[in-house]
């Protein structure tokens, strides 16, 4: 079973592991001069294909009163991840609000970023993919800390039973 985790921001990445957390990795969201490479982020796609997935994807949208062109660039990206994820995984992905997920996943953890450095090398305690979430000063990569806990996520409520129709079947036919 493969759990994968995408944050479809512009500076977003995707995560994935096994459900023993043996092998966990993380990409950040492809980019062709400051936007989404949508060829990049099908192959990357591509490189996980696996049997049975858990595939859950942070299910954002602008504010009524958010007109800036970030926010439509932001549903760019979130629209395509879910059809590539439609398209090439060919599984339907689980959409979770950020603020279901973080009460799960930082349950109890003060909304500040050391303190969820400080409980992200908790969990993943030892883990190679630790050393990979910060970026060239230091500071955490949003868009990799999230794709990750988006993975665990999927992974704990999976291993939960909590998630109904959880386990998406890879089609033969899509490969």
């Amino acid at each position: 079973m493969i759990f994968v985790g995408i944050d479809p921001g512009l500076h977003g990445a995707v995560a994935w592991m096994d459900g023993e957390r043996r092998e966990i990795h993380v990409r950040d969201c492809p980019l062709d001069g400051g936007d989404y490479d949508f060829r990049k982020m099908s192959d990357l796609l591509r490189e996980f294909l696996a049997i049975e997935m858990v595939v859950t994807i942070e299910a954002v949208h602008a504010l009524p009163h958010d007109g800036r062109c970030s926010a439509f660039s932001f549903g760019v990206g979130y629209g395509a991840w879910l059809a590539l994820v439609g398209g090439v995984l060919r599984v339907r992905p689980n959409l979770v609000a950020p603020q279901t997920w973080k009460r799960t996943m930082l349950a109890g953890i003060a909304n500040d970023k050391q303190a969820e450095a400080k409980a992200l090398n908790q969990r993943f305690h030892g883990h190679e993919i630790c050393t990979q979430l910060h970026g060239p000063r230091g500071g955490l990569r949003d868009g990799r800390v999230d794709a990750l806990l988006l993975a665990e996520y999927g992974r704990v409520t999976w291993k939960l039973g909590n998630w109904p129709a959880c386990i998406h079947r890879h089609r033969e036919d899509a490969v």
